[in-house]
């Protein structure tokens, strides 16, 4: 293992967490070669290492705290990682990101390790100052060239548009949207194709970032790019509606985009499953990872997957109209993965009512005009600012939580909470 160069050991660690395979002889001496060489990596081996031991769980608090002050040090250098010597001269309307930067502060907040809270601080500085010099620097540009207006697609083939998103807080440099449902902000994402595809035939969805556009494009030339997300640092499903934080300058991008690497965004979710869930709060910690085609396209649990956690705040047990068992669950999530909350509710036997593709069959689909999930806060703080809202639920699943019932207090309690 002596033998074996940074690259090696960091490209072994990743294909060892890709399979996955967990030998712990193997990472502990993989972990003994790397610790007195550790400066002489560079960001990309730092972050590859980072991942590989933090989804294998194996938390080797040395190791994970060698990584930690070498890339702090590396972060706060004068001279030019890696990442930015291949980076073109002109970005065109691509961002200028950091995912290296972003994964190693990842990993260390998903090792979650006891002693590490100062180490975790100094980094997240450091990755800050890093991202957040090059964003100054695209600000500074103003409106990129070669970004042209997106082509408008057709309305809803029912001729019934979408509820229109809104303003729910605005900052400097960034704001909270209100996503309705039937709109797509999945720009960037697995699912991004699938999505433009169906609206551009006819489908019901509309892609959020045109209307970014035509609100924000006057004075925030980060909306007008693609590479960047158009703004969005994050995606609710389509069928999904909540609070949605969207940048209004590349700072604000590349802060909030370092808020969701290092898990401190406050997301909850109420949702309608089948079946008695259980009350006892506790952490669903399946890993993920997506299968499937197109719009068959699933995240499915299983060792292969990425670490997700959804963690179960407070369930109510309800009676649909027919006597079914229903629960009314309210859900935190520490990652956000593709569907996390629909794959960990279904992986649990629990699937979301109306949800066929992860369970949850085609009964009662008259009831439920959607997918039975909101999201109802959204917060973090980013720069000294608290960003975020909440949201009541919106009507339409309203009406449908009015046809439930529930029998004892507990669950006529949280009921009432929602309006039910």
């Amino acid at each position: 293992m002596q033998q074996f160069a940074c690259q090696g050991l960091a490209n072994l660690s990743w294909a060892l967490a890709a399979l996955p395979f967990r030998d712990v002889p193997l990472l502990e001496a993989i972990a003994a070669a790397a610790r007195p060489r550790i400066r002489e990596f560079l960001l990309q081996g730092f972050s590859n290492m980072a991942w590989a031991f933090a989804t294998l769980r194996f938390e080797h608090a040395p190791l994970f705290k060698a990584i930690a002050s070498a890339s702090i040090a590396l972060l706060s250098g004068q001279a030019a990682t890696e990442e930015e010597e291949e980076r073109p001269a002109a970005a065109g309307c691509a961002a200028l990101g950091g995912p290296r930067v972003l994964g190693l502060v990842h990993a260390l907040a998903l090792a979650d390790l006891p002693g590490m809270e100062a180490s975790r601080e100094c980094l997240f500085a450091a990755a800050a100052r890093r991202l957040l010099k090059h964003a100054d620097a695209l600000d500074a540009r103003g409106l990129p060239r070669g970004c042209s207006e997106p082509t408008p697609g057709p309305p809803p083939s029912d001729g019934c548009a979408p509820e229109a998103p809104r303003v729910l807080g605005d900052w400097q440099h960034a704001c909270v949207l209100w996503k309705p449902p039937g709109w797509a902000a999945s720009v960037g994402f697995l699912d991004e194709t699938s999505e433009e595809e169906d609206w551009r035939a006819g489908a019901r969805a509309r892609p959020l970032h045109e209307w970014l556009i035509s609100r924000f494009g006057p004075t925030c030339p980060i909306t007008w790019d693609e590479g960047a997300q158009h703004g969005l640092v994050h995606r609710l499903d389509r069928e999904t509606s909540g609070p949605l934080l969207c940048a209004k300058s590349y700072r604000g991008y590349e802060r909030l985009r370092l808020e969701f690497a290092a898990c401190r965004v406050r997301k909850l979710y109420v949702c309608v499953c089948l079946g008695r869930a259980p009350r006892r709060p506790g952490a669903l910690d399946a890993p993920l990872r997506v299968a499937g085609e197109r719009r068959a396209r699933r995240s499915a649990a299983g060792p292969r997957g990425q670490r997700a956690r959804t963690d179960l705040r407070r369930v109510g047990h309800l009676h649909g109209p027919a006597a079914e068992p229903l629960s009314l669950v309210e859900v935190s999530l520490r990652t956000g993965r593709m569907h996390q909350i629909r794959a960990h509710l279904g992986s649990l036997g629990h699937p979301l009512a109306s949800d066929a593709l992860y369970g949850g069959g085609l009964e009662g689909t008259s009831r439920w005009p959607r997918l039975p999930l909101h999201a109802f806060e959204l917060l973090t703080r980013a720069g000294g600012e608290l960003l975020g809202a909440r949201v009541a639920l919106p009507e339409d699943l309203g009406r449908a939580l009015a046809t439930l019932s529930a029998n004892e207090r507990q669950s006529r309690h949280s009921l009432q909470s929602w309006g039910g």
